[in-house]
């Protein structure tokens, strides 16, 4: 008597079964006969055709509820009337929460109503078709979509439910009596737990039972959930454990090195350098397969995880010297693991170019060849500086020798003038006494004219002797004294002979000689220690380097002693291997800035 209107929904309301069609609404007796078709009525009164679209029936209390695609219908014991009949969307499913709001789920999301204002209210951001909509056991609501997964509305905030992220294309959902939820989808069923505030989810599909993965409608009866798929009905009982939690087996069925085949048992491999590209074929017994079986792999030192094979067979190409071990696992469709893998252990070998010993033979050799080329080149390098410094010393030497040869006849040239002008004056008393003290200086300069050094002792005696043969020359018309520090010990120090006379010769000639009487002359000549230094200062009083120079160009007297003198430092610096060796000039003022005279300060390091 129903005819061919697809049924959409039947329930249990007051002891009568109701059911709704895509053509009318009807209502069974107990004893399954039909009663009658429900006529349905709109807000103004009149009555609709019975040939209307109703997808859902529900109930709250003792109220009988419909959904119609865009209507919802309140049964009053003799029809239905509408309560709203202006949706937004065509509807799919409902859930009447109480007597004043009713969820709706449509294609483009979520709805709800306010029965008593008849306010729609869209509940943002779901986009998808809502499939199904209940009330838990804890009395939340909870929805299902086609595109956005599962979700629970917390305040009329939708919050999503961690499935999977391939699981979103979602039909139907129910709870069970231990507060699971189950969901049906196109790729098998989906089952939901909470566990301490955390939802977790495991997937059911063919290699669990399932006669096939498109899943459509669900329910429980007595601990069976009863399943709709398009290869029929089938049922399984949500108390069992019904997942694959038999561990799977693996094992090489053919292992080929370099494309040859080799036999294996199970021991380590040792492999010449160019037996470097290995294929393993797999064989893997899982007892229940889906499809999602898998192998995975890793290669110690290489890889820190495991990697998934993409079919049963492995294969490494070109690998290099080295020693591997491959751990090899099964898993099934549960993702459970095989309990023993295969550990595969090989050596590559490389060649005897890149072995340690000969590495280090090679090595050892080129350090041995290195070291010998290196000490031919030190040592002729050695040869050539030292042939080279015997050179240089040689011609320093002989520039030395031929400066004293140069300063010895200026400074005997002077003294002879001297004495002409003792002789020429008629003050022959004077001119022996200056020629006895001149022939005494002179043997001791010839006895030292061969000596590159002198002792301070003899330096200073010969100095003493010339400035004593200038007082003669010049009527004694400058004061000399000499102070030698007790630090010093003129008898251990050596210095170049004839160093200190010519900054003693310039004092008197250029300083001293000049003041014309203004006042009477004073040398001072003073050797002291400072910083491993022999620091000798000549000071004189006279009329300075300035005034000094207006007379240079009257007087026949020119310094030559100072200009060798200065090329002798140069080249005593170079023999010596030193810079020290210095000369610093100072001028003497009084306290008008007058010129007051001039010290010189020779800086000789101690030998």
């Amino acid at each position: 008597s129903t005819g061919n209107a697809e049924v959409t929904d039947v329930i249990n309301y007051n002891g009568d079964l109701f059911f709704t069609s895509k053509g009318y609404i009807g209502q069974l007796r107990k004893n399954w006969t039909y009663s009658n078709l429900v006529p349905c009525y709109v807000r103004s009164g009149a009555e609709q055709s019975s040939k209307v679209t109703a997808y859902q029936l529900d109930t709250y209390e003792n109220s009988l509820y419909t959904l119609g695609p865009g209507a919802i219908y309140k049964y009053d014991g003799n029809y239905f009337h509408s309560i709203i009949s202006s949706l937004q969307s065509k509807a799919r499913c409902m859930k009447v929460y109480n007597d004043s709001i009713i969820y709706i789920g449509c294609n483009e999301g979520i709805y709800k109503l306010s029965v008593k204002s008849n306010k729609l209210k869209k509940i943002n951001p779901i986009n998808s078709a809502v499939t199904k909509i209940i009330k838990a056991n804890d009395g939340c609501i909870y929805f299902t979509t086609k595109g956005q997964g599962m979700y629970k509305l917390v305040n009329d905030s939708p919050i999503k439910i961690e499935i999977g992220k391939n699981n979103y294309n979602l039909n139907d959902l129910i709870e069970d009596q231990y507060n699971r939820f189950w969901i049906s989808s196109s790729d098998g069923i989906i089952r939901v737990t909470k566990i301490k505030g955390k939802y977790n989810y495991e997937k059911y599909n063919l290699s669990n039972g399932l006669i096939s993965n498109n899943t459509g409608q669900i329910a429980l009866l007595n601990d069976y959930l009863y399943v709709s798929t398009s290869e029929g009905v089938c049922m399984f009982s949500i108390r069992k454990n019904i997942k694959n939690i038999t561990p799977p087996r693996i094992y090489i069925n053919e292992l080929r090195i370099n494309d040859k085949r080799w036999a294996y048992n199970g021991k380590e491999l040792n492999l010449k350098h160019n037996e470097n590209s290995i294929s393993i074929l797999f064989d893997q017994i899982t007892y229940k397969t889906g499809g999602f079986e898998d192998i995975v792999y890793k290669i110690k030192g290489l890889h820190t995880t495991f990697r998934k094979l993409e079919s049963t067979k492995l294969i490494l190409e070109d690998l290099r010297p080295n020693t591997y071990e491959i751990i090899i696992y099964s898993v099934n469709n549960d993702g459970l693991r095989s309990k023993v893998p295969i550990v595969l252990k090989f050596t590559i070998h490389p060649p005897f170019w890149l072995t340690t010993w000969f590495i280090t033979l090679v090595i050892i050799l080129f350090l041995t060849l290195t070291l010998l080329i290196l000490k031919r080149i030190i040592t002729q390098n050695k040869l050539q500086h030292e042939e080279k410094t015997r050179i240089n010393q040689l011609i320093s030497e002989s520039q030395l020798t031929a400066l004293q040869a140069q300063m010895n006849p200026h400074f005997i040239f002077n003294a002879i003038n001297g004495i002409q002008n003792y002789v020429l004056n008629k003050r022959e008393d004077e001119a022996y006494n200056y020629l006895a003290k001149f022939s005494k200086l002179v043997r001791m300069v010839l006895n030292n004219s061969r000596e590159k050094e002198l002792s301070l002792h003899a330096e200073i005696e010969m100095l003493n002797l010339y400035i004593g043969l200038e007082q003669l020359r010049f009527d004694n018309s400058f004061e000399y004294n000499l102070n030698v520090s007790p630090g010093v010990n003129s008898f251990n120090i050596e210095i170049p002979a004839m160093l200190i006379q010519p900054y003693v010769e310039n004092a008197i000639w250029h300083g001293l000689m000049n003041l014309n009487g203004e006042r009477k002359g004073k040398l001072t000549i003073e050797m002291k220690i400072e910083n491993d230094m022999l620091v000798i200062s000549i000071e004189d009083n006279g009329v300075g380097r300035v005034r000094s120079n207006e007379f240079k160009g009257a007087s026949i007297h020119h310094s030559v002693g100072m200009k060798l003198t200065e090329e002798r430092l140069e080249i005593i610096n170079k023999l010596w291997d030193t810079q020290k060796v210095k000369v610093i000039v100072h001028d003497l003022y009084d306290s008008e800035q007058l010129a007051c005279g001039t010290r010189v300060a020779l800086f000789l390091p101690l030998m």
